[in-house]
């Protein structure tokens, strides 16, 4: 698509996966954003910019003149801070160029984790217990101890014993307590999409290196293929998420609804999964492409590459 292209958080795994992809499609100018520039967004973006914090006042000002500069013709935000902005001010559209995001049930839901856990067992879906640590007398250990607001594997903490429990409930009063799943039959990562009643899901077995996905596996298993399909009527799911599950009792237990784009986005990409370019298609309404499931057992690795910048010669 001939369009110049905002993204910000351009610094992280997910921008840099998102400026990958635009580039490989073609896209005229691709122009990333974020808080520094210590970075390697400037090898993969157009143009690699320092700006504001969403915090700021001058963010919204930042983002006004970048689209004026740069003629941008839409803006994906990928830092969770960042999306979570545009859907608490209900911004869609800035300068009249669309901002690229799930709807806002999702976010909603999906951003509160205790609203994740109200959400699946009010619809009746295997979930894992969960409470405001404060509220909370644990039964048997471990058990999982993370942020309230927010997603992603960072600030997670795994808890043996009643002593560190004490001590986490007493720093984080406000964070989540929630019951631990076994781990031994897989973890599970499944990028889902949804536009006009049109689903599509592809999971990932995985194995997480430090807070993101460093190896997985196509997996097709119906019944997560039927859940997901479910999930996205009852969140009235437009645009792409990421849902983290395991098996408990021979059925998918969802413990995370990330309502954005994950770090697998660009295997999902090279897969045939174009959630990214599907969401910008849709926007613009056009047709989006077919797809077709990749073969199970496809096997993706996350590895690393480094960049050297020299300085100029004066």
């Amino acid at each position: 698509m001939k369009l110049n292209v905002l993204v910000t958080g351009c610094g992280g795994d997910i921008g840099q996966s998102i400026g990958k992809i635009l580039k490989e499609e073609g896209f005229s100018i691709i122009i990333g954003t974020d808080l520094h520039s210590k970075h390697p967004g400037r090898f993969i973006f157009d143009h690699s910019l320092q700006i504001s914090s969403c915090k700021s006042d001058h963010y919204l000002s930042d983002i006004h003149k970048l689209i004026n500069e740069f003629k941008v013709d839409l803006i994906i935000p990928t830092s969770e801070p960042e999306i979570f902005f545009f859907h608490e001010h209900e911004i869609y559209e800035v300068d009249g160029k669309p901002v690229i995001m799930a709807n806002p049930d999702s976010i909603e839901v999906g951003f509160d984790k205790l609203k994740t856990a109200e959400f699946l067992k009010n619809c009746g879906f295997e979930s894992p217990k969960s409470e405001i640590i404060a509220f909370t007398d644990p039964i048997e250990f471990p058990i999982i101890v993370k942020p309230r607001r927010g997603s992603g594997g960072q600030s997670v903490i795994k808890v043996e014993n009643i002593v560190d429990f004490e001590f986490y409930r007493n720093k984080y009063p406000e964070y989540l307590a929630q019951e631990y799943l076994s781990g031994q039959d897989g973890e599970y990562t499944c990028g889902l999409f949804s536009y006009n009643d049109n689903t599509r899901s592809i999971i990932f077995q995985r194995e997480l290196h430090r807070d993101y996905t460093g190896y997985g596996i196509v997996s097709d298993i119906p019944l997560v293929n039927e859940f997901l399909e479910e999930l996205a009527k009852r969140i009235n799911l437009t645009g792409s998420i990421n849902v983290q599950l395991r098996i408990r009792n021979g059925q998918p237990c969802a413990f995370e609804i990330n309502p954005r784009f994950s770090s697998t986005v660009y295997f999902r990409h090279l897969l045939g999964f174009k959630d990214l370019i599907w969401s910008i298609t849709m926007t613009f309404g056009k047709q989006i492409e077919t797809f077709t499931r990749p073969l199970e057992g496809t096997e993706i690795f996350k590895g690393f590459q480094e960049f050297i910048s020299k300085p100029t010669k004066s």
